[in-house]
């Protein structure tokens, strides 16, 4: 056994033993199903007792050392397979399999950790007492199938032991875990023997050579040799081998029967044993490869929810399984977590719940009631009133939770300025002790309070994220598509500019159609023409023209829907003079060309599309959604059924309030994930590299509207989503004056209410060119600060105060860079103001996104990354923070310009010309106009210029002393359209 000794620990305990350098494998008379079933009601009446108590052996460690052991059997097993020694079978298995074997033990450590085990119920007694219960129920039927997986008697067995004894829903969960424990734990002990059986025939053959040397000797004188020679550690496999070696050596073979009667043991016996064992190892190790190649494969959702006697009682109520698995697999964690709080089993919780609906409402997905649906005990209005009908205890963490969402507004801003202030102390003590005056103290506290307030708001989201998790929209399954009853427009807002642009627009949609096509869905265009001095230009007919042959030709491509419905349409608006415009331009724009579509839904004969005067085409009936997308938008395959399901899901129907008509309850909007899409070849560019993504300075793809989401209930709306088409305008009606809002996605959002559900995605193209960025920063910026007249003044009255907060915080995201730069010029500008200490604030502000991203993968999320790989991805993360907040500060003084240009014309505009309020630049305008060379940055990037001027003359006017100190800055401000300049990389 010396070879088993130098590659493999024997230190360790596996249960109900100790461990023994050859453990017998785990394998007991195999039964029929009959006899299965036998097994697991007797198995069940002798498990009776259970405690939840989070002590216990530890299991993860008894996995860290099957893995060990394994990969160390294989790496001694696979050195010797290069040996002239036969190989066995299970050797063939395992070296031909391991990756299978790998694959699964990856699955364990992603699966089995401390809290998954100590999180399910322990046996008080018997072999197993202090291991979970479901480790000897699964333990029992590796032990009588011979680790054979076999769905079907799995479920009949378990189905048996629940008719005694039900299993909860973890342990059910765990059934798929346990499986692969003990399937690896019998692999690891075969593993072994597999290792002792080679170590015992290579010495088996050491002794035979040594004694086949005399073969030749006369019998006295091989029986003196014989004598002589030591036998080493004798086992069955070492016998066998020998015999087999010896069989034609009749001293030899006498003397080695004599040594057998020594041993008590019988030669033909022996072997007879030996094989037969040899071959019921053989098959158990190809039955546990077999298996892990099945069960990596299987349906584990289909198997727990056909197992599950809670699942079974759930489906009680019909509109259970109409729901999408992970809405019913909410409403389970839900059902635990109340039956944990409340000492009551999960299957009373179940009966109760199914109890409470029914006497509710019979009825269906077609009542308009919410209490009728199961999650409204569970996870929605009525769980409050139910915990205190069956004594729910809330643990201390969920205590704390629950306070934060009754007072959220004043946890999360009551928090964000508490970490403002905190953040910003250390700045502010330094400079003190340098000998600031209160008044400069005070000036560079209200200008530090924005960068300290964007980080605070980092911090913030990414302890709400950690401590309340992604809050998840119940939804419907639509397994054959969007119904009539659910009938959806996907419209693309968009403005015929080109003929280029047209073709383009055109098979745009028809590539979302065809990613979308089940049910009754429909695709359109709603189009405007560009603004203009008159009401005609000689281009339109041309470009209207083309736009409905590429309709038609779609429809005649792709033909009409079932019912015989046109499935492609084109809705295109005349222009109508706007005097404050002074131009001939698509009423309201994108807001006004959504409300007449709207309109023109619910059959109004007033509005200004061309195709209302023309009576055609003929509308499709009772449409209740619409799906609105910008030009750029891609529709993943399926995600019209998934959003469609999400809002056609009873707990997400809106209700509104009789006298304020907002929607208060269930939701009017939803709003994808929108995810930068990664850029071509010939298009990606520094700056698109840099800014895109959660770490960039894009509002719209930060994470905040997840912390929305997840502790107020409700997201921000971003213009691209699904709206029903009465609560929208409902919600909506009377609220917007005519010229007064630009960025109407968040106003929207605040009165029709927006669900974020960031598990669904849609992507869109980042702008791989400063200039297209800075145009679309400036438009948001403008429509943001056109909101004023409803965060403070009359208007507000109208606004909840989660809806002011919101448009409060877009505008002290604005103020951020203008802050910032002010805050380093008066750190020059003043004496012993440490304009170090709040440089490194700045820059700090400015790689806090990229540096919150780089604490989540300070330890590696998953064993087996090396260590050296694992520093140099944390090397480069920390190059880029750096990049980033090098750019960042370059850029300062253009994007500081950007956004005071953009919040004065805003304010004057606004309060004394009252003109141009509705001015927009599409990005295909902008982008068409944009290019790469020098003398394209140097004008829009000019404010840069004019900033780095100022800055000079007002460090020369104040502290002279400083200009040394400045000139970097300066510098780079003054130099920032040349690092501006990024040529697209070569295909």
């Amino acid at each position: 056994m010396s070879l088993i000794k130098n590659r493999v620990s024997t230190a360790y305990f596996i249960a109900p033993g100790q461990f023994t350098p050859q453990q017998e494998p785990i394998r007991e008379e195999l039964f029929s199903a009959e006899r299965m079933e036998q097994l697991a009601s007797h198995l069940a009446t002798e498990q009776s007792r259970v405690a939840k108590t989070p002590s216990g052996p530890s299991l993860t460690t008894q996995a860290y050392e099957n893995r060990r052991i394994l990969l160390q059997c294989y790496q001694t097993i696979s050195e010797s397979a290069h040996t002239q020694l036969a190989a066995t079978p299970s050797v063939d298995w395992l070296l031909d399999n391991f990756h299978v074997v790998e694959d699964q033990l990856r699955e364990l450590d992603d699966n089995l950790t401390v809290q998954s085990s100590r999180a399910l119920p322990k046996l008080i007694d018997g072999p197993f007492a202090g291991y979970p219960r479901i480790y000897a129920v699964v333990r029992t039927f590796i032990a009588h199938t011979d680790c054979r997986f076999d769905p079907a008697l799995l479920t009949r067995f378990l189905q048996a032991y629940q008719r005694i004894e039900v299993l909860t829903i973890k342990e059910l969960w765990a059934v798929p875990m346990c499986l692969r424990f003990f399937m690896l734990d019998n692999l690891r002990r075969l593993s072994v023997r597999v290792i002792a059986l080679q170590d015992a025939r290579q010495k088996a053959d050491a002794f035979a050579d040594e004694l086949l040397a005399y073969r030749n000797q006369p019998p006295d004188v091989v029986d003196a040799a014989f004598r002589k020679m030591t036998v080493p550690d004798f086992s069955p496999a070492f016998a066998v081998q020998l015999i087999h070696r010896l069989r034609y050596q009749d001293v030899s073979l006498h003397h080695l029967n004599d040594l057998l009667r020594e041993q008590s043991m019988d030669g033909d016996a022996i072997v007879q044993a030996e094989h037969a064992s040899q071959s019921a190892d053989n098959l158990s190790v190809r039955n546990i490869v077999v298996s892990m190649k099945t069960m990596s494969v299987f349906d584990w959702q289909g198997w727990f929810e056909g197992v599950s006697l809670v699942d079974e009682c759930l489906r009680r109520s019909p509109d259970f399984g109409l729901m999408d698995f992970a809405t019913r697999d909410r409403y389970r964690h839900a059902l635990e977590e109340i039956a944990d709080g409340s000492n009551r089993s999960e299957l009373d919780i179940a009966r109760r719940v199914i109890a409470k609906t029914s006497a509710t409402n019979n009825s269906t997905f077609a009542a308009t009631d919410r209490m009728s649906d199961v999650g409204y005990l569970l996870i929605a209005g009525g769980r409050r009133g139910f915990e205190q009908e069956i004594g729910f205890r809330p643990s201390l963490r969920q205590h704390f939770m629950r306070v934060c969402v009754s007072h959220a507004n004043a946890a999360y801003f009551g928090g964000m300025a508490l970490l403002t202030l905190l953040l910003l102390a250390v700045p502010l003590v330094i400079s003190a002790r340098a000998g600031l005056e209160w008044g400069q103290l005070i000036f560079l506290a209200f200008l530090g309070a924005f960068p300290a307030s964007d980080m605070a708001v980092g911090l913030l989201n990414k302890f709400v994220s950690k401590m309340f998790g992604p809050r998840y929209l119940p939804r419907l399954q639509l397994e054959d598509g969007v119904p009539a009853g659910m009938r959806t427009f996907v419209v693309v807002p968009t403005l015929l500019t080109s003929e280029a642009s047209v073709a383009e627009q055109i098979e745009q949609l028809e590539a979302n159609y065809l990613s979308n096509t089940k049910g009754e869905i429909h695709f359109a265009l709603l189009s405007d023409w560009l603004d203009a001095d008159h009401e005609v230009e000689a281009t339109d007919r041309q470009l209207f023209d083309l736009a409905q042959a590429g309709i038609a030709a779609l429809n005649t491509r792709y033909g009409a829907l079932p019912g015989g419905e046109q499935r492609f349409f084109l809705f295109h608006r005349k222009r109508l003079w706007n005097a404050r415009q002074k131009k001939w331009m698509g009423w309201e724009r994108k807001r006004g060309k959504l409300h007449e579509f709207n309109r023109l839904l619910r059959e109004a004969k007033d509005t200004s599309f061309i195709t209302a005067e023309q009576n055609a085409p003929n509308l499709p009936p009772d449409v209740r959604y619409v799906i609105t997308l910008d030009c750029d938008t891609k529709l993943p395959i399926g995600v019209v059924c998934r959003l469609v399901g999400t809002a056609a899901h009873p707990l997400n129907w809106p209700r509104q309030d009789s006298e304020t008509q907002r929607v208060v309850e269930g939701y009017g909007i939803i709003q994808p994930r929108i995810t930068p899409t990664l850029p071509l070849a010939s298009e990606s560019s520094l700056y698109q590299r840099m800014f895109s993504g959660p770490g960039g300075i894009d509002p719209y793809a930060g994470a905040v509207s997840d912390v929305y989401q997840d502790l107020f209930g409700e997201g921000n709306y971003t213009g691209k989503g699904l709206y029903d088409v009465d609560a929208f305008e409902a919600a909506l009606a009377g609220r917007v004056p005519e010229n007064a809002i630009l960025s109407h996605d968040l106003f929207e959002g605040i009165y029709a209410r927006c669900g974020l559900i960031s598990d669904i995605e849609l992507f869109e193209d980042f702008p791989s060119h400063s200039e297209v960025a800075a145009s679309r920063i400036h438009r948001w910026t403008r429509g943001d600060w056109q909101l004023l007249p409803w965060i403070i003044g009359p208007k507000s009255r109208s606004v909840p105060a989660l809806g002011r907060a919101k448009m409060a915080d877009n505008l002290r995201r604005s103020l951020s860079a203008p802050a910032s730069l002010f805050l380093l010029l008066g750190s020059l500008t003043m004496l012993h103001a440490s304009y170090m200490v709040w440089l490194g604030f700045v820059l700090l502000s400015f790689a806090f996104p990229v540096l919150l991203s780089i604490y989540d993968a300070l330890l590696p999320r998953h064993p087996g990354i090396s260590k050296p790989h694992h520093v140099r991805v944390l090397a480069t993360d920390m190059m880029r923070a750096v990049g980033h907040a090098a750019l960042a500060l370059t850029l300062l003084a253009h994007h500081a310009w950007l956004m005071i240009d953009a919040i004065v014309r805003t304010l004057f505009r606004l309060f004394f010309s009252h003109r141009r309020l509705l001015e927009w630049v599409t990005a295909a305008q902008v982008r068409n106009a944009a290019n790469f060379s020098f003398g394209n940055f140097l004008w829009p990037l000019r404010g840069a210029t004019f900033v780095a001027i100022g800055s000079t003359a007002i460090i020369l006017l104040f502290n002279p002393g400083a200009i040394l100190a400045a000139a970097p800055f300066i510098i780079l401000w003054w130099g920032s359209p040349i690092c501006a300049v990024d040529q697209p990389a070569a295909s």
